[in-house]
């Protein structure tokens, strides 16, 4: 009995350890370099809450980033609304509201199994979001049509 308890305080401690080890590294990964989550959130972080018909738990690329069924994502007539799912709340912190005005050209892409449209957000280029087709079609074409320009 005493050697498994032993067992499990030592494989506890080395858990502890790896958790202490990751933890900042994860941190990095997820906010720093350009193009990421935090980029976009110095420039459009927001309060406020989803817009109607906002569609949670969807796949969303951040740049180099894959958030699969890590993001709200919500459009009203203000911009494009993402949110992290609160498993991800962590790291990325910030919920975005990007004014349409900030998105620039629109391409097609893929997001790893299907068809998708990348956004550039910004001029300078700030950061590519990837949705997709089915959610730029439904929730951001329309909007992106009817803007000014």
């Amino acid at each position: 009995m005493e050697l498994y308890v032993r067992l499990s305080m030592g494989a506890l401690v080395a858990a502890v350890i790896a958790l202490l080890w990751a933890a900042p590294r994860l941190e990095r990964a997820f906010g720093r370099g350009g193009g990421r989550w935090r980029d976009l959130a110095k420039n459009f972080a927001t309060t406020l809450p989803p817009p109607a018909g906002a569609a949670p738990r969807q796949n969303v690329g951040v740049g180099a980033a894959f958030y699969r069924h890590g993001v709200t994502v919500g459009a009203d007539e203000t911009g494009l609304y993402l949110a992290p799912a609160p498993f991800l709340a962590w790291a990325l912190r910030k919920n975005l509201l990007i004014p349409w005005s900030a998105i620039g050209k629109t391409a097609p892409a893929h997001l790893i199994w299907g068809k998708a449209t990348s956004l550039i957000v910004g001029a300078p280029p700030l950061a590519t979001l990837t949705l997709p087709d089915e959610l730029f079609t439904r929730l951001v074409s329309p909007r992106l049509e009817k803007r000014p320009g």
